[in-house]
């Protein structure tokens, strides 16, 4: 009789263990790997307003995935940001002290300056970048360790002409369109090469570009540089730089007796420009990026990472603007790549190179957190497939900041140039 109970509690036993659910592992702070992930922002150059921003958005992001997924993982992640005054030469002398003491898998950069001083690096080092702003059309043909959340800025413009052509645009004529920018920076310039060929490509009959108005980064006025685009009858001023430019531009307008809205890249948020010119001088104008609108507060990035993770000193609505995006935006991507890198070589054997290689991996739909269409690359270019690509643009109408569209807008095909 006991022997039969013996048998009888060693089977139950067996079953009790069998039936106990599985227990992954997790770390504890002490045997979290940590990297350290360096972000080139601008606290003294023509970016410092719009770093402010970028900062938010990267803290909150990094907060959110060690809270996620550090002790799952085995994995920490922490940002560490540096002033770069936006000045290439400022980044190059800061790098080598930066790889040195960092040993960075992976690097959150910052514009034109980031990648004239990088592009060639990087490579050699073995760092993964993701680059916060829109892509260059130098980077479109030439593949290279950074890659960037958003196509270039002319796909970004083009996005919001074939929306308006279609949508707002009610004359018989072609919608006339300048830019406003400073021909310093290589990626301004390379942008402006974009605009010309696209529209007068894809766009003949319908858009007649007039050119440029280059005018310093940070200008007094600028009243006689945009005159003769005034004069021409010009229909919208699309601006890429900063806030003073955008500011200064719709002073000169003013001042030669014309309202011309602006329709404005990311980091020329309305939101920015509202504060020094007042909703009230903004009627029509624009701004348009490949990523959800700053009035989008209905998506995971927002209600998971922004809020829950808010960094101190952060306003939940004002300071969730389309910098603060940008920045999450990034930082989302590195930390997805981060994972899929985890998966394949494991917690303490990540590289560059496995980060590099995890952003050509299948993302899957929600990976972005509502920010984007999607991500996903390819090898031969820097910037999302064109399925993933989708714009959004929000306005000034009546002396109030709206959505102009509530879903993203289908980006058209561009040439390369």
């Amino acid at each position: 009789m006991n022997a039969i109970l013996r048998s009888l509690l060693g089977v139950f036993l067996v079953m009790a263990m069998v039936c106990l659910p599985c227990v992954t592992k997790v770390a504890s702070q002490s045997e979290l790997v940590e990297y350290k992930i360096p972000i080139t922002l601008d606290f003294s150059g023509p970016y410092a307003d719009l770093s402010r921003y970028l900062g938010f958005g990267c803290e909150s992001t990094f907060a959110w995935w060690n809270k996620e997924y550090s002790t799952k993982l085995g994995v920490k992640l922490t940002p560490k940001p540096h002033d770069s005054r936006y000045d290439p030469a400022v980044i190059a002398s800061l790098y080598p002290g930066i790889v040195a003491e960092l040993k960075p898998i992976s690097w959150i950069g910052l514009g034109g300056p980031t990648v004239a001083a990088l592009k060639g690096r990087l490579p050699y080092d073995k760092i993964a970048m993701v680059n916060i702003s829109a892509t260059y059309g130098f980077d479109w043909k030439s593949p290279n360790y950074i890659v960037y959340p958003r196509p270039t800025f002319p796909h970004e413009f083009a996005g919001w002409l074939d929306w308006a052509l279609k949508n707002i645009w009610k004359e018989p004529r072609p919608m006339r369109i300048a830019n406003v920018s400073n021909d310093k920076p290589p990626a301004y310039v390379d942008a402006e090469k974009g605009f010309k060929k696209f529209i007068s490509e894809v766009y003949p009959g319908k858009a007649e570009y007039l050119g440029s108005a280059w005018v310093d980064m940070v200008p007094v006025d600028v009243t006689e540089a945009i005159r003769p685009f005034v004069a021409k009858g010009v229909d919208y001023f699309f601006l890429m730089s900063n806030v003073p430019q955008a500011v200064a531009t719709a002073k000169a307008c003013t001042a030669l007796g014309k309202h011309i809205p602006l329709v404005t890249a990311t980091h020329l948020d309305t939101m920015f420009i509202s504060k020094v010119l007042g909703w009230e001088k903004m009627e029509g104008f624009y701004d348009t990026g490949c990523m959800a609108s700053a009035l989008n507060h209905d998506i995971p990035a927002y209600k998971e990472i922004w809020l829950k993770h808010l960094p101190k000193g952060a306003d939940p609505v004002k300071d969730w603007t389309l910098g603060t995006i940008q920045s999450v935006q990034a930082s989302i991507i590195v930390c997805r790549a981060v994972e899929k890198a985890i998966a394949r070589v494991g917690a303490r054997n990540l590289t560059g190179e496995a980060i590099y290689q995890s952003f050509f991996e299948p993302w899957k739909k929600g990976e972005e957190m509502g920010i984007s269409m999607g991500f996903g690359w390819t090898s031969d270019s820097p910037f999302p497939k064109e399925e993933n690509l989708g714009a959004m643009f929000s306005t000034v109408k009546g002396g109030k900041h709206l959505l102009a569209t509530k879903e993203y807008q289908p980006v058209p095909k561009i040439p390369k140039w």
